[in-house]
């Protein structure tokens, strides 16, 4: 029986309706993708454009900040200046002043303190400026008052004490050159021991203090009657004193 065989044939024609790539399309080519670009462009170019004024708005306010702080120490420096010379100049500064000369100085430290601040006042600013000068000049005037009233209570001390044992000391050589009237020694002598009693306390010193310095009193004016009565050989009136 015969064998029939059967021959396969390929066509390599191709098939209808197939395309070989795939053809490009708006979208595919970019079309309405732009929009999205732009907004993310813009969204990265704002980020960047916020940091850059964050930025910029911290150093302003650090400049600011130094700004504030070199005007203060501009009007601190003249104030330095200021008390160097008015007050601790070895010649002619306030603590120079000696004795009741110094009486004055918190009166005219205060008015001069014044006018020096209120111009310097003048040229704050900021806000910021003028409170931290407000506590500067307030800090600067309770250290120099205290400094300058400190001064004036010694020096005061120093003269009052001066014209306290100026006083004794006339009142014990007037009743000693008065010899000879007992009545005119006992005006004399009292009014040293007041002198020591009633000024005693304000130079500090105690009761104890003011007795003994009462005694001594007494007793230098009494050696000095009997001494200038034996020298004028007036001997009986001299023991009357004993």
């Amino acid at each position: 029986m015969p064998v029939v065989r059967a021959k396969r044939e390929v066509s390599t024609a191709a098939l209808p309706g197939v395309r070989k790539s795939a053809a490009e399309t708006p979208l595919s080519e970019g079309a309405g993708r732009q929009p999205y670009v732009e907004e993310a462009l813009g969204k990265i170019g704002d980020a960047v454009g916020q940091q850059g004024a964050a930025l910029y708005a911290r150093e302003m306010q650090k400049e600011r900040a130094l700004a504030d702080q070199t005007a203060l120490l501009e009007v601190s420096n003249r104030i330095s200046d200021w008390k160097n010379k008015r007050l601790y100049d070895s010649a002619a500064g306030a603590f120079a002043l000696k004795g009741k000369a110094a009486l004055p100085l918190p009166e005219d430290i205060r008015a001069e303190f014044g006018t020096l601040t209120g111009d310097l006042g003048k040229t704050m600013v900021t806000a910021e400026q003028k409170l931290a000068f407000g506590k500067l000049v307030s800090q600067e005037w309770d250290s120099i008052d205290l400094q300058v009233r400190r001064h004036v209570f010694g020096e005061m001390q120093t003269y009052r004490a001066t014209e306290v044992e100026g006083a004794v000391k006339n009142g014990v050589s007037e009743a000693q050159a008065a010899y000879l009237d007992p009545t005119l020694v006992n005006v004399a002598l009292t009014k040293a021991t007041s002198t020591i009693e009633t000024m005693g306390p304000s130079l500090g010193w105690g009761e104890q203090q003011i007795k003994d310095k009462v005694r001594e009193t007494q007793s230098a004016t009494h050696v000095g009657v009997i001494y200038n009565l034996l020298a004028a050989e007036k001997d009986q009136q001299a023991a009357d004193r004993l």
